[in-house]
């Protein structure tokens, strides 16, 4: 059996062999396998092979499938992001919607169930290849705002991607098993806080009562992520170069390509250091950009979307009806970086309560499905797992 994390960016897989979790490298070598699918004249791409599609062939490479799956055609969010993505959605005749790509050469319309089987497929392809031999059980995630329609989505695309999905199980009680607070005595209780800052921003209050994991509430800020982070680093150098050489470079792909990517290494080198000092060589017409960033300039340029995230705390304890009191411990998934302010400003909220965040954040939700999954297939683990559908 296997779990997997299916997640709107990225997606990994894990399997338990020999009394614990390995989690399995794709053949990139990589733990993380990106949840694009790409259609080409020749083939189909899935993974690291469709996102490097994404700049060339961007009307058929999907991806944000979280933001669809589980929708109807005219639900809010869907026709939000519709707007910003670079592929056709249509809608049927049941009000649902389709993805309509060119597909050699020809049309073609698929659902985001079926997309997402894809990537499932590849997911057990994955771990098929590792274990050795046919792989059909398997635990999901999914986030924690995902309603009943998007749960059943998600389990039909694990079936049609050949799978027998034992259980659909949200991301924060995924954490909290793999943070061992399954193992937790049956009279000892917990209220714990899961910040989820991997992928789209989400904060869940979790309750564990006599080994049972209710989510008393979660919210989301659905067009928050890492990425808000990296635009503001852009903008601040797009402007320092501006001011250096009298040059807008917004409407040149290639500068702001190679700028982006730059500014994806320098948030996670401030993770470990005080300053940063980087050079692109020939960024626009010849010149070369060299420039440098403290932790503290870097904090203040996002400091109103730090606070944003103890906003979401405040509105999730304020809808469980508990208090910041009850509030026992704080799991953090961090995402693509370390941010120390997050970290810091979490801890000073909760008054110095204790963050757990020491399992790679690629690896914690993953763990916990592979936990559950082992123990629903019947895999002695000495535990007494039970949680929410």
């Amino acid at each position: 059996s296997i779990g997997i994390n299916l997640g709107n960016t990225y997606s990994c897989v894990g399997t338990w062999i020999s009394d614990c979790v390995e989690i399995i490298r794709d053949s990139n070598y990589d733990l993380t396998t990106p949840s694009y699918v790409s259609f080409t004249n020749n083939e189909r791409l899935v993974g690291r092979d469709a996102e490097y599609e994404v700049h060339i062939n961007p009307e058929n490479t999907i991806y944000d499938l979280q933001r669809m799956i589980g929708r109807k055609f005219n639900d809010e969010i869907l026709q939000y992001n519709r707007k910003y993505w670079p592929f056709k959605i249509i809608k049927n005749n049941h009000g649902k919607p389709r993805i309509q790509i060119n597909y050699k050469n020809e049309i073609k319309n698929f659902s985001p169930e079926e997309i997402s089987a894809m990537i499932l497929s590849k997911m057990k392809e994955i771990s098929e290849d590792y274990i050795g031999q046919k792989v059909t059980n398997a635990v999901i995630t999914v986030p924690a705002y995902f309603n009943n329609a998007q749960r059943e989505a998600t389990k039909k695309a694990g079936e049609i991607s050949g799978l027998n999905i034992l259980e659909i199980v949200s991301e924060p009680t995924a954490a909290a098993i793999a943070y061992g607070f399954d193992k937790l005595e049956p009279n000892d209780n917990k209220n714990i806080i899961v910040v989820n800052l991997e992928d789209i921003f989400n904060v869940s209050l979790l309750s564990i009562k006599d080994r049972k994991f209710e989510i008393k509430a979660t919210s989301e800020y659905t067009h928050l992520s890492h990425e808000d982070f990296d635009n503001r680093l852009v903008n601040h150098f797009v402007n320092e170069f501006q001011e250096k050489f009298e040059t807008n470079i917004t409407t040149y792909r290639g500068a702001m390509t190679r700028l982006k990517l730059h500014s994806e290494r320098v948030k996670s080198k401030l993770s470990s250091s005080q300053n940063v000092i980087f050079c692109i060589d020939r960024l626009y017409e010849g010149i070369d950009f060299r420039s440098s960033i403290t932790r503290r300039q870097f904090e203040e340029l996002n400091m109103d979307l730090f606070n944003k995230i103890i906003d979401l705390i405040e509105k999730v304890i304020n809808d469980s009806g508990l208090s910041k009191s009850d509030v026992h411990e704080v799991i953090l998934i961090e995402g693509p970086a370390s941010i120390q302010k997050i970290q810091s400003m979490i801890s000073e909220y909760f008054d110095g309560i204790k963050i757990h965040n020491n399992i790679p954040s690629d690896e914690v939700i993953v763990t916990g499905a592979t936990i559950l999954s082992a123990y629903l297939s019947g895999i002695e683990l000495e535990k007494n797992l039970e949680n929410e559908k």
